[in-house]
């Protein structure tokens, strides 16, 4: 049973005219379990022209926000608000008096007025609050530009938080839209909505009225609790009308490099006859996530209890020396994957000098490795080496970061491991410091690093948001099941592993660069953040990944054109939101000169073959990467570490990709790869 209120703000006690939105939508149900629940939604409309489209929808956004908040606020069961008996009765009489739908329906789920009055006002039953904010463009029909927006809306004032979406229809999908309204055709607007990449409905966080957590999402399945908020944001779902409307546009020699996205047919959006939302895919990615991540295990007590061994086998080796082994105060010894990070009080006879001295000796005599030791505030820093190092396993970690930092998986960053001394993710944001060196020699986990780099781009953002060129002069065979990304397709559209399309692609890119610059002179903005708040229209982020780079750059026609075209991307990419990650295993003079290297500001580096490699790599002195263990062990330093943090990459099971890549492409409107399997 459904209730619609055109004009709700007076049964609210609300003054005529108050900023509330148009329609208030209140919808009695039983859930699967037999408890009552109460599914309260709030929707804004607009009808404008196209011209009035931006203003309107901040309007329609910030009503519908402000109705959200009130009654989210009048609801919250603890502190409850001195008028919230008043707000309850005033529902549970709205559903009495404005019902509409069956009300004799046979067996005990049956809708009853009085019943679920009574359930209202005494706090018996669940309720969700959400809200939808529709923009619909009437005029004019001839538009050019084709207007499809799906956006999430999310906020938070105090303890309560909101849940929405703003979609923005064009003249032709809104006359489509009434047409299919008019003739009760609400599966074609169902499949209308799907092929355009919105997001499933309900999709809201359930509370109970009385003084409880948060229980589920919209469902009431346990399982779902994370998904109050989508594994891919909902305001990153790309229209498939749009989806190649912004590509690079490559000109003179350079066509080669220009991929035109399919758009797949009405009815063939997914393949195999599933028909499923893409709310609902989602869910089936973050579900196949979590089973990964499910068969990671780890014995934490194992590592504790070499923890407390290591530490006492090291303060007896030092004090045995002569040098003072006091732990310091308030810091307690710290396991990481890869090590023991053990903090001693800082004294005449505890210094950095002192304990490098002796290092060679403790490891021989006792077997401790010693991997590196830092000066803090009066304190000394070791690291010693574990035996057996623990395994991060990069589904576990993302499930992780999707759960516990939403508003960081879903931002610009770009996740690249977890730091060892605190065992937090590390970020880089591209749009502090844009472009990326990346080396390590054979057996460090480069590749590794870089797939993990690539299958993080597809998961946070839609192919609508952010392309991907894969340049591979080892023919791509780390990488052939992500070359299937709808992000790559969108790119370079395949995995470039001959030197003359590499050129072809980085001169291409030059020209967009310069083709952005244009459209952000015409739209009076500075970078392409603004240019995407400014105009509504999308502007993919773009990132370069070009593996085993020394190689070609042995080759002269590679050595002259490449380091210039770099150049010039290095120095204006970064407002165009063109970003570079160059990857060799020895990034010295001879293949990468020390200019090219200089304009790569971030430094992914692991294990090197030297400390002049190690020196060179990092840009600095006595860096230590040589010491690295290998295997995802990393030094990074990007725009927000000026100085060398240790960070451990995880591992990446290649045999879980090809599911990962058949979902994601599903997900954004592509039929699942013939090339890669599919369970």
């Amino acid at each position: 049973a459904w209730c619609f209120l055109d004009d709700f703000s007076h049964w609210l006690g609300k003054k005529e005219g108050t900023n509330i939105a148009d329609l208030l939508v209140l919808a009695p149900t039983w859930r699967p379990d037999g408890t009552p629940h109460l599914d309260i939604i709030v929707t804004e409309a607009k009808f404008v022209t196209y011209e009035g489209m931006s203003a309107s929808a901040r309007t329609s956004e910030k009503q519908l926000i402000d109705t959200l908040i009130q009654i989210s606020e009048a609801l919250v069961p603890e502190p409850s608000p001195f008028d919230q008996q008043v707000w309850l009765a005033r529902i549970s009489d709205m559903i009495l008096s404005r019902t509409t739908g069956k009300h004799g329906c046979d067996g005990a789920n049956s809708f009853d007025p009085e019943k679920w009055r009574t359930l209202v006002r005494n706090r018996e039953c669940t309720f969700s609050v959400w809200g939808y904010s529709h923009v619909f463009v009437h005029s004019p029909m001839d538009l050019d530009t084709p207007v499809s927006v799906c956006k999430g809306i999310e906020t938070q004032r105090g303890k309560t938080k909101v849940l929405a979406l703003q979609e923005i229809f064009g003249p032709d999908l809104t006359r489509l839209t009434l047409l299919q309204l008019n003739e009760d055709k609400h599966d074609e607007t169902k499949l209308m909505r799907t092929q355009l990449g919105h997001p499933g409905f309900n999709a809201s966080l359930v509370r109970k009225l009385c003084p409880e957590s948060d229980i589920a999402t919209h469902d009431g399945s346990p399982d779902d609790v994370q998904l109050a908020r989508p594994l891919i944001r909902s305001d990153e779902v790309p229209s498939l009308e749009t989806f190649d409307s912004d590509q690079p546009e490559v000109s003179g020699e350079s066509q080669s490099s220009q991929v035109q996205v399919p758009v797949p047919e009405a009815g063939e959006v997914l393949a195999q006859g599933t028909k499923q939302s893409k709310y609902v895919l989602q869910k089936e990615l973050f579900d196949y996530l979590s089973h990964c991540a499910a068969k990671a295990t780890a014995s934490i007590e194992e590592g504790q209890h070499w923890l407390e061994k290591t530490t006492a086998d090291l303060r007896s080796a030092l004090l045995a020396r002569g040098l003072s082994a006091k732990l310091a105060e308030d810091f307690k010894p710290i396991l990481t994957p890869n090590a023991a990070i053990i903090k001693l009080q800082g004294s005449k006879d505890m210094t950095v000098q002192a304990v490098e001295a002796k290092a060679v000796e403790i490891f021989t005599s006792s077997g401790i490795h010693i991997l590196n030791i830092r000066p803090e505030s009066g304190r000394v820093s070791i690291s010693v080496a574990r035996p057996d190092r623990q395994i991060l396993h990069y589904a576990r970690v993302i499930v992780d970061i999707f759960q516990n930092s939403p508003d960081i998986a879903c931002g610009e960053q770009l996740f690249v491991g977890i730091r060892e001394e605190d065992g937090c993710p590390m970020f880089l944001d591209p749009f502090k410091q844009p472009h990326t060196l990346v080396a390590g020699i054979t057996g460090s986990g480069k590749s590794v690093l870089i797939q993990n780099l690539i299958l993080y781009i597809a998961l946070t953002k839609s192919p609508l948001d952010a392309h991907i060129y894969l340049i591979d002069a080892k023919f791509g065979v780390d990488y052939r099941p992500l070359d299937e990304l709808p992000h790559v397709v969108a790119g370079s559209k395949t995995i470039i592993d001959d030197p003359s399309d590499a050129i072809a692609i980085l001169e291409g890119l030059v020209g967009e660069m310069d083709r952005r610059y244009q459209l952000f002179k015409e739209a009076r903005v500075k970078d392409c953040r603004d240019y995407r708040k400014a105009t509504g229209k999308p502007l993919p982020t773009l990132w370069v990944i070009h593996d085993e780079f020394a190689d070609w750059m042995q080759t002269e026609d590679y050595a002259d054109r490449v380091p210039d075209l770099v150049g010039r991307l290095s120095i204006k990419a970064r407002a165009a939101g063109i970003f570079l990650i160059f990857a060799a295993q020895r990034p010295d003079n001879t293949v990468m000169p020390m200019q090219l290297r200089s304009q790569l500001g971030n430094r992914l580096i692991l294990k090197v073959d030297s400390p002049g490699t190690s020196e060179v790599s990092m840009g600095e002195k006595n860096a230590g990467a040589e010491k690295l263990l290998g295997q995802g062990h990393m030094l990074v330093k990007t725009g927000d570490t000026p100085h060398p943090i240790y960070v451990q990459v995880p591992y990446l099971n290649m045999s879980d990709v090809p599911n990962m890549v058949q979902l994601l492409r599903l997900i954004y409107g592509l039929r699942p790869s013939e090339e890669l399997s599919f369970s």
